[in-house]
C-alpha cells in the first residue's frame, strides 16, 4: 500500500515539475519591462550612443509592445547615471538597452539590480533582437 502510494506520488511530481518550471519560466518574462534609450520619441529612432543622458526613454513589455515614450528626466541632473537608474526602477524596468553607459551609471543598475545591454541602431530592431536573445 505504501510502496504503491509512493510511486503515484512520484508520477505526479514527475508531471506536476515540469508545469511548474514552465509555469514559472512565464512568470518571470511576463511581467518584464526593457527601456530603450533613444535620441527620438518613436521605435524608429536610433538607440542613443549616450544613454544616461538619452532625449527619450521608450518602455516596452515582455512581448516589444512599446507602453511609454517619455523623455529621460535625469538628463539634467548633475549625476544622471544614479538618477536614471533610480528612475528605471521606480517605472519597474527590468533592463536597459543603450549605447555606451558610463561607470555611473553602470553602478546605479547594478544597485538596483537592473540588467543592461550596449548596442547601436534602430531601436525597432534592438529590441526586436533583445526578445530574441530572452527567448534562447
Amino acid at each position: 500500500m505504501i510502496a504503491k502510494s509512493i510511486k503515484t506520488g512520484f508520477a505526479a511530481l514527475i508531471f506536476v515539475l515540469p508545469v511548474l518550471a514552465f509555469a514559472s519560466a512565464e512568470a518571470q518574462t511576463a511581467g518584464q519591462k526593457f527601456a530603450v534609450a533613444a535620441d527620438g520619441g518613436a521605435i524608429e529612432a536610433s538607440v542613443s550612443q549616450r544613454t544616461g543622458r538619452a532625449p527619450f526613454m521608450l518602455i516596452f513589455d515582455a512581448e516589444g509592445n512599446l507602453i511609454e515614450s517619455l523623455e529621460n528626466p535625469a538628463i539634467q541632473q548633475r549625476r544622471t547615471g544614479p538618477a536614471l537608474a533610480q528612475w528605471l526602477d521606480e517605472k519597474g524596468v527590468d533592463t536597459l538597452v543603450g549605447g555606451k553607459m558610463g561607470r555611473n551609471l553602470r553602478q546605479g543598475l547594478e544597485q538596483h539590480r537592473i540588467n543592461w545591454i550596449e548596442t547601436e541602431g534602430k531601436v525597432k530592431e534592438t529590441i526586436i533582437d533583445v526578445l530574441k536573445k530572452e527567448e534562447n
